[in-house]
């Protein structure tokens, strides 16, 4: 019966001990909205779950896991899970992550007068007459 008895409070401790607790959160962008289809990731287990319409998420994990949040055109934040975030919810803020575009060229399109087009598309007279002498020399 002692032997029952130890048995079931160990078995009891044991799963206390390790046991997943969710850890809730919302994640907002920098304007304060809320954020759908963010990707958060639990480093330790790598469980992936996504935010609904409303920037919430809920995730199991533990006290020291690093959470991950990652959504494309915004810079990934990572957070630490604390004993503050299991009793209260975790609110995340995502920044816009810079962006390059592409270099644009500027042409001078042609505006159908005959004598400005000409003017801009072949090069002057005397120019011609440069190139012609140098070739020779």
């Amino acid at each position: 019966m002692k032997l029952k008895l130890l048995f079931i409070l160990s078995l009891f401790f044991f799963v206390s001990i390790n046991a997943q607790e969710y850890i809730f959160g919302k994640v907002i962008s920098e304007e304060n909205i809320e954020m759908p289809d963010v990707t958060v990731i639990n480093i330790r287990t790598d469980e992936r779950v996504e935010t609904n319409r409303d920037g919430h998420f809920m995730i199991s994990g533990r006290q020291g896991d690093n959470l991950r949040f990652i959504k494309i055109g915004y810079d990934r934040v990572n957070a630490s899970v604390t004993k503050e975030n299991i009793a209260s919810p975790i609110n995340i803020k995502l920044t816009r992550s810079a962006q390059l575009i592409d270099e644009v060229e500027i042409k001078k399109a042609l505006t159908g007068d005959l004598k400005i087009d000409t003017k801009t598309l072949n090069p002057p007279r005397k120019v011609e007459k440069l190139k012609k002498i140098w070739r020779f020399t």
